[in-house]
């Protein structure tokens, strides 16, 4: 996957275009992602987000790259 690509995704999930996904925002993207057809984990987004957003209940460009980069190798 290229760095447009990611750009674009999280540009798509970035509804109020404030170039941070907040909680609500990541959730909605992260349950219409491929998961082969399995609702996720109860638990499992406030814990993806909470290890890759930080204390500020914000998720960046970079750290939805590091999310996204996490994913792919699970």
């Amino acid at each position: 996957i290229f760095d447009d690509e990611l750009q674009r995704e999280f540009n798509r999930f970035d509804r109020d275009g404030t170039g941070y996904l907040d909680k609500n925002e990541f959730k909605r993207a992260y349950k219409k992602m491929e998961n082969f057809g399995l609702e996720p984990r109860p638990g499992e987004v406030d814990k993806l987000f909470s290890q890759f957003g930080g204390s500020d209940d914000k998720l960046s460009f970079e750290e939805f790259c590091i999310l996204m980069l996490h994913r792919a190798r699970m």
